[in-house]
């Protein structure tokens, strides 16, 4: 059932989407402190999802109720699930006239529709989560429908320009509470489901893709690079108990952050050490390519003007008290000020139009620095490269050596357009590329995690 032809009335005021036996869409949302917003009566049915209530929580119905589907229709998960998750950014939440929710369910569909129809497709059902939390809260010109009234726009948009920093920090804020909780149970979600296949732990189809946008991706890092940092330090400083299993855990497949709206100086522990050269050694000494799949790539617009000037002005007045260190290794200035999508020194990639869709063109190693954008991203060697081809045979790299667990990309304009410009067809043509070559290097290799 394309979510286009339900009517608006019968979708608001629902924790659960049900769009015939297409896709469910599920809502999950976060108040100011980081906690969930609300809970859903005892009594409602999965059908009709309507709320508010008294008992449980959005994640737990969540669970509940794909909980009693897999019971209900075993062989319709027979081959997985597919969750996918969004987390909204800036100026956005979960009104049904939001332009992110009605996108976010309209990619759903689509991704449903190529499990269908696509020839070899698995048929895996779709389970998308809509992540919101309070990213407006000062009406600006578009909301009013004043956007193209000359002088009263701009007056109308002053007030929101300073609702900028204050959303910063609530959504970090909820990364570190509610979206970590959530996301932790969604990939507990993909386990339970995997449980449910009848083939072996190598073969397991279920797939749990996080996305996030703007403070949304803020958001989602703050829950996430928790993880990522410690399975990088165990690599490096523990890999003799870690040597059997060499890589970056499986807690979600994949996770991408657009024009992510968060400090560079956040992401230097994931940079430093998914460009130390003692996980390069032990990734070629143990020739396991696993460890060379993708678990999160960052993309940000070189025209994203929000964390282009309002982020730096924004940290520089917020940290004005701060000290930061400067040396000939560390910048710790610079990275407080500019958002992680638009600091050169940690790209691997850059984001450049190709045909219909987009291609990630490696950057070279920066020579002349000696800190860590001198420092050569994980790559893939020899045993890597051929596992790593889908990649580049299905036009998502230039060169399959550069693809590694951790990149960040710097999008053209051709590409993505400003800070909002995420759901157009050439940028979601390229997501959608990405995710089929991991699919298909993943199948091609003999171990998994």
């Amino acid at each position: 059932m394309d979510p286009v032809s339900v009517p608006a009335d019968s979708r608001e005021h629902r924790v659960f989407e049900v769009y015939g036996d297409t896709f469910k869409l599920a809502h999950i949302e976060c108040d100011d402190q980081g906690s969930y917003w609300e809970t859903t009566p005892d009594n409602v049915e999965s059908n009709s999802g309507i709320r508010p209530g008294r008992g449980r929580n959005q994640i737990e119905f969540l669970e509940e109720t794909l909980e009693a589907d897999l019971a209900k229709n075993r062989a319709r998960y027979r081959n997985g699930v597919i969750l996918l998750a969004f987390a909204h950014g800036w100026n956005n939440n979960a009104q049904e006239k939001n332009d992110n929710l009605r996108e976010f369910r309209k990619a759903a569909y689509e991704v449903w529709e190529d499990e269908n129809t696509k020839p070899g497709a698995l048929k895996r059902p779709v389970v998308a989560i809509y992540l919101s939390w309070r990213g407006r809260v000062i009406q600006n010109a578009t909301s009013l429908g004043i956007e193209n009234v000359k002088g009263a726009s701009f007056l109308a948009n002053i007030p929101h320009y300073f609702s900028f920093w204050n959303r910063k920090g609530t959504a970090e804020e909820i990364g570190y509470r509610a979206m970590a909780e959530s996301l932790k149970r969604i990939s507990l979600i993909r386990r339970r489901f995997e449980e449910a296949e009848p083939r072996s732990a190598a073969d397991k189809n279920s797939r749990a893709i996080i996305v996030g946008h703007s403070f949304g991706a803020a958001a989602v890092f703050s829950s996430v690079s928790r993880s990522y940092e410690d399975d990088l330090m165990e690599l490096v400083y523990d890999h003799e108990r870690r040597k059997e299993r060499p890589w970056v855990h499986r807690n979600w497949d994949l996770v991408v952050l657009v024009n992510p709206a968060f400090e560079a100086l956040r992401y230097v522990t994931i940079a430093r050490y998914s460009r130390d050269q003692r996980l390069v050694d032990l990734a070629e000494s143990r020739r396991v390519p696993y460890i060379y799949l993708p678990r999160m790539i960052v993309v940000g617009s070189k025209t994203d003007v929000p964390n282009k000037t309002l982020f730096p002005i924004g940290q520089t007045l917020g940290n004005l008290t701060s000290s930061t260190q400067r040396t000939r290794w560390i910048e710790q200035g610079e990275r407080l000020r500019v958002a992680l999508g638009a600091y050169r020194p940690f790209a691997t990639h850059d984001l450049v139009k190709s045909g219909d869709s987009a291609m990630l063109r490696a950057i070279p190693k920066q020579e002349d620095k000696s800190s860590l954008g001198g420092m050569k991203p994980l790559s893939a060697g020899e045993h890597g490269r051929a596992f790593m081809s889908p990649f580049q045979t299905q036009g998502v790299v230039d060169d399959a050596s550069s693809i590694g667990p951790f990149m960040v990309a710097q999008a053209d304009k051709s590409v993505i357009d400003g800070h909002g410009d995420i759901w157009n067809d050439h940028f979601r043509l390229f997501i959608t590329r990405l995710i089929e070559a991991r699919e298909t290097t993943v199948n091609q290799m003999s171990r998994r995690n």
